[in-house]
């Protein structure tokens, strides 16, 4: 990265986070990621943070892997951005399908090493201004009470039921079918509810987004793809569980329960099958396994059914490349996936928008992580317009009524936050 580059230490990580998030506030494109205190093997930082784009690539209806690849040639360095699902209508509150930015300030904390690099700023002016910066207010502004569904109940249940009857002709065997909700606010504070929210709902692959008046608040537990080296990996999640945080007998009970439940090792074994279709598509031959799978883990108030997918790629092969071949992910679609992207086209109420979709990071090595974009709230500043999404994977021994159960629960976190209440569940 051309510019300067400076290392500090930080012993508060979670005070300098903070300070960080107030710090970020002063900028109209961002990306701030930070890991939530999680370790695993597949770690690379405590958190990152890019702004003040010196350029940006920008694709308002799809996305080209060429055109984007020859931007990234041009700027071989840090990228940040996302990519929106596809095939639908605009992004309810105006994120472009494409969107990646060069950052002139990139920072990031690994094991209470900060790093700072800064094309512009003397990295001594940032260390001093974020260390200065003020703690963020908790008040999130007025709770958020007129959320509405944008299908009730028993619409979800008849399209669980459409979905089984493409099950039951062939046309597909498992579909990610995702229901939607909205609101307004005038006085929404993007800045302290992610705070709050990833206080309470702490996930590793949480992110605070902007672009303009667009906000992603997001606290994502799953990761779509990383690259370390010439290894790629996905780790896709397919089963959910609620927890149950007061018993800890009940909760291992609630655990074992996910771990043999048939429907949801068949959904994620599905979901594996299409991970390991799609990285052999630019993987070396032979090369793609399975290094886990049905992994339980446990997260703020779910546990999930995770698998790692991994394979290798030759040194060569474009990030882009990559990307395409496995975009979007087979947990938020479903297999075969074409098929399943034109079936919840057509059934689904609303666009996705950049709700399952990803953001990520690629650094100037070629290596990246990107995040599955769940567990989100979706905010425009200057029209008031908030959304958030929750999914659930069909298969043929779907319960309907169960189904719209897991999907309350999913979205449940992000609707208690917002209006101070559960939200209605059957």
């Amino acid at each position: 990265m051309n510019g300067t580059i400076n290392h500090y230490q930080v012993d508060d990580t979670r005070l300098f986070s903070e300070k960080m998030l107030s710090w970020s506030s002063q900028f109209n494109i961002f990306c701030f990621a930070p890991s939530c205190g999680y370790e695993s093997p597949y770690s690379r930082y405590d958190f990152l943070f890019a702004a003040e784009p010196t350029a940006i690539y920008q694709e308002s209806n799809s996305w080209s892997p060429q055109s984007l690849q020859a931007f990234s040639n041009q700027h071989p360095d840090w990228l940040f951005g996302h990519l929106n699902y596809p095939g639908q209508d605009p992004d309810p509150v105006g994120f472009p399908a494409c969107f990646f930015f060069n950052p002139g300030i990139c920072i990031t904390l690994n094991d209470h090493q900060l790093t700072i690099r800064s094309k512009q700023r003397p990295p001594d002016e940032i260390w001093q201004s974020i260390n200065n910066s003020r703690l963020l207010s908790e008040d999130i502004g007025t709770l958020v009470t007129d959320i509405q569904p944008l299908q009730d109940q028993s619409d979800y249940l008849q399209s669980v039921e459409q979905v089984k009857r493409h099950i039951a002709r062939g046309d597909c065997y498992e579909l990610n079918y995702c229901q939607g909700f909205q609101a307004r606010s005038t006085d929404f504070n993007p800045f302290s509810f992610f705070k709050r929210l990833i206080e309470e709902h702490p996930n590793p692959f949480s992110v605070l987004y902007r672009i303009e008046a667009s906000f992603c608040i997001c606290a994502s537990p799953e990761r779509f793809l990383q690259r370390v080296g010439n290894t790629v990996i996905s780790q896709p999640i397919k089963g959910t569980i609620r927890r149950s945080l007061s018993a800890p007998d009940a909760d291992k009970q609630l655990r074992e329960q996910l771990s043999n439940s048939e429907k949801d090792r068949a959904e994620n074994v599905m979901v594996v099958d299409l991970v390991r279709n799609d990285l052999s598509r630019v993987c070396t031959r032979n090369s793609v396994e399975v290094s886990e799978l049905f992994g339980v883990y446990s997260f703020p108030n779910l546990h999930h059914l995770i698998s790692t997918v991994q394979g290798n790629v030759l040194e060569e092969t474009p990030w882009t490349s990559i990307l395409a071949a496995c975009f979007p992910m087979g947990s938020m679609t479903g297999a075969p996936k074409q098929k399943v992207m034109e079936i919840t086209t057509n059934l689904e109420k609303s666009a996705r928008g950049l709700f399952s979709g990803t953001i990520g990071y690629v650094d100037p090595s070629g290596q990246f992580d990107f995040n599955v974009v769940i567990r989100s709230v979706f905010y425009n500043q200057e029209t008031g317009q908030l959304h958030f999404k929750a999914g659930g994977g069909i298969t043929a021994a779907s319960d309907p009524i169960k189904e719209y159960e897991e999907s309350v629960l999913k979205a449940a976190a992000i609707h208690q936050l917002l209006s101070g209440k559960y939200p209605d569940h059957p």
